[in-house]
């Protein structure tokens, strides 16, 4: 049936998902301890394969909707979570764990891609500190002699 066929592709997505945020999770791993060892060279080559993958995980959540779309689901939150409860139980079994999952990663992703921005962050500021000094420009912040702010 169509639900079936719809159902099966849905599975498909998810495992793909899951597979391509797992590689994304290991890759801001490599990002987090680049940004940390100051490697610069080894971080514009991650971006690349970061982007890369990204971009395929965003083709396959469009593609996810597409597919919601074309069944005439409404797109929100929980539409793919309540078409799958709306399905068997064993469907539900086999669906329900890989959103979970994918929820799961895709929120970890989200986190450890948020700490290496900060970590840029904080080196750019720390660059630029550096930069102001070798320039002889002031500092944002110096201290007095007290250890006070001036």
């Amino acid at each position: 049936t169509r639900s079936t066929k719809l159902m099966q592709t849905m599975e498909q997505s998810f495992r793909s998902d899951l597979h391509l945020t797992k590689q994304l999770l290991q890759i801001l791993e490599q990002e987090k301890q680049h940004v940390i060892d100051n490697d610069s060279d080894a971080l514009m080559n991650l971006a690349e394969q970061k982007n890369q993958l990204i971009t395929t995980i965003e083709q396959n959540k469009n593609s996810r909707e597409h597919l919601l779309i074309q069944s005439n689901i409404p797109l929100n939150d929980t539409a793919i979570r309540d078409l799958i409860k709306q399905q068997d139980n064993q469907t539900q079994k086999k669906l329900l764990p890989l959103c979970d999952q994918l929820e799961d990663q895709v929120l970890r992703c989200y986190r450890l891609n948020t700490i290496n921005g900060q970590l840029i962050f904080a080196s750019l500021n720390n660059t630029r500190s550096l930069l102001n000094i070798f320039f002889n420009k002031a500092p944002t912040n110096t201290y007095g002699p007290d250890g006070e702010l001036v």
